[in-house]
C-alpha cells in the first residue's frame, strides 16, 4: 500500500545511532518552530488522573446503561475497560474481551440499536483487513456482548447535520469505509446501520475526494454551503465548502501542519500474481468541535514529531499538543490558543459537554506516557484542559 501521506524514509542500512540523532534533530527543530510559533495562548490542565496501567490506544465517553451520568471506556488492543471518570482519575468497573483475534485501533460510544442506550462500536484489525465489532454492554451483570463481529468496515461515530435544516441538531451515526487489496480505507465513506447482527450500508456521505475515514468532521452549513474540516495525515487543516452539488472550494488552510498518527496496525495487500506485501494502516486523530456564541471553534492534535518508517515501523512521537482556532470575519480562523506541550502521543480526546452549573466545558485527552522510537508505553494519563 502507498502511503501518500508525507512521511520520512530511512535506508534499511542505516545504523541505529544515526537514525536516533536524526530523529532528535527533527525532534528539537519542531520544538524550536513551535516555540517561536503559535499566536495562541497556551492552556496547562486543569486536572490530571493518577497514572494508568496499560498500553492505551482509545478513549470515549457516553451513556451505557440511561442512568444519566456519563460512562468512559478505555481501549486496549485486546479488550475494553469500563467505568468512570472520578475525582482521582479513572474509576474501572470491569472490562470486556471478544472471542475474535481482532486488534482494537478505535473506539466509540453509539446508540447503534436504537434501545436509547450506547454501545461499544470498536474499529478493529485482523490479519490485515478491518474486522470490527459492536459491544452490547449490561452494566448490572458487569459483561458484554457481541452484536456484530467481523464486519468489514473501518468505523467511527460521526455528526451529520440535521436533515432539511441549517440550524437542527446535529445526528450522530455510525459510519464506515471499505477496504481493498491496494488500499486499506478504500471506496466512499458511508452511513450504517445494524440489520441483525449485520452492519449494512445505508447512503454515501459526501465528503471531498480522497478523503479517508478518520481525516474529517463536517459542520453545520453556513449560508446553503456543506463544510468540512479535512486534516490528512500530517498536513495543514483545511475548510472546504461546496453549494448545490458543485465542486468542493477550499476556503481556508492552516499555517502550521497538524495531525500525525502513533496509532497504526498492519494492513496486508495482495496483488496480482500473489505477491503479499505489508504497510500499516493510520488511525488518525479526525479535528473536534465546539459550538461557541461566536460559531464553530475548530481543535487538531499536533505532534511532536511523527517519524515514519524508522526501525521496526514504530513512529517516533515525543510529544503532542492541541491547537484551537476560532471564527474570524476575515480569515476564517485564527489560532486562538493551545494546549501545554504533553510527555507523549496524544492517542485520543473528547469534549465533554458542561456538567455542573458553571457550564464549564472540558477537554480531555489520553497520552501515552513516555513513548518513543524503541519503547512501547505501559503507562498512560488523561489530563483535561477547560476551554472556557
Amino acid at each position: 500500500m502507498k502511503n501518500t501521506r508525507n512521511r520520512f524514509v530511512f535506508s534499511a542500512a542505516w545504523t541505529v545511532a544515526g537514525i536516533m540523532v536524526l530523529a532528535l534533530s527533527f525532534t528539537a527543530a519542531s520544538a524550536s518552530a513551535r516555540d517561536k510559533g503559535g499566536s495562541g495562548d497556551v492552556i496547562n490542565y486543569s486536572w490530571a488522573s493518577s497514572r494508568i496501567e496499560g498500553e492505551l490506544w482509545g478513549l470515549a465517553q457516553g451513556n451505557l446503561d440511561n442512568d444519566g451520568s456519563a460512562d468512559t471506556v478505555l481501549l486496549e488492543r485486546k479488550r475494553v475497560r469500563i467505568g468512570k471518570i472520578g475525582e482521582k482519575g479513572f474509576e474501572e468497573r470491569f472490562s470486556c474481551g471478544w472471542k475474535e483475534d481482532a486488534a482494537a485501533a478505535r473506539a466509540y460510544l453509539i446508540d447503534v440499536d436504537g434501545d436509547g442506550k450506547d454501545e461499544i462500536a470498536i474499529s478493529a484489525v485482523e490479519e490485515g483487513m478491518p474486522s470490527s465489532l459492536v459491544l452490547a454492554v449490561d452494566a448490572d451483570a458487569k459483561k458484554c456482548s457481541e452484536l456484530v463481529s467481523r464486519a468489514r468496515w473501518s468505523i467511527r461515530a460521526v455528526a451529520l447535520p440535521a436533515e432539511g435544516a441549517d440550524t437542527g441538531p446535529a445526528r450522530r451515526v455510525l459510519a464506515g469505509q471499505a477496504w481493498s487489496s491496494q488500499k486499506y480505507f478504500s471506496g466512499p465513506i458511508v452511513e450504517l446501520a445494524l440489520k441483525k447482527d449485520k452492519l449494512v450500508r445505508q447512503r454515501d456521505i459526501e465528503l471531498p475526494h480522497f478523503t479517508d475515514l478518520y481525516q474529517f468532521t463536517i459542520l453545520p452549513p453556513e449560508n446553503g454551503a456543506e463544510r468540512v474540516l479535512r486534516l490528512a495525515g500530517y498536513s495543514a487543516m483545511e475548510l472546504r465548502e461546496h453549494k448545490g452539488g458543485g465542486k468542493w472550494r477550499k476556503i481556508w488552510r492552516s499555517g502550521d501542519k497538524l495531525g500525525g498518527a502513533a496509532n497504526l496496525l498492519p494492513a496486508v495487500q495482495r496483488p496480482a500474481l500473489d505477491e503479499v506485501s505489508s504497510d500499516y494502516a493510520y488511525f488518525d486523530l479526525p479535528p473536534l468541535t465546539l459550538k461557541q456564541a461566536d460559531g464553530v471553534h475548530a481543535l487538531a492534535v499536533k505532534y511532536d514529531l511523527p517519524l515514519r518508517n524508522v526501525i521496526g515501523r514504530t513512529p517516533y512521537a515525543r510529544g503532542a499538543e492541541t491547537v484551537m482556532f476560532k471564527p474570524d470575519p476575515a480569515l476564517t480562523y485564527i489560532e486562538e490558543k493551545r494546549t501545554q506541550d504533553l510527555p507523549g502521543p496524544i492517542m485520543d480526546y473528547f469534549i465533554a459537554a458542561p456538567a455542573d452549573s458553571a457550564g464549564k466545558v472540558r477537554l480531555y485527552v489520553l497520552v501515552q506516557q513516555d513513548a518513543g522510537a524503541f519503547i512501547n508505553s505501559t503507562e498512560a494519563s488523561i489530563l483535561a484542559f477547560d476551554l472556557n
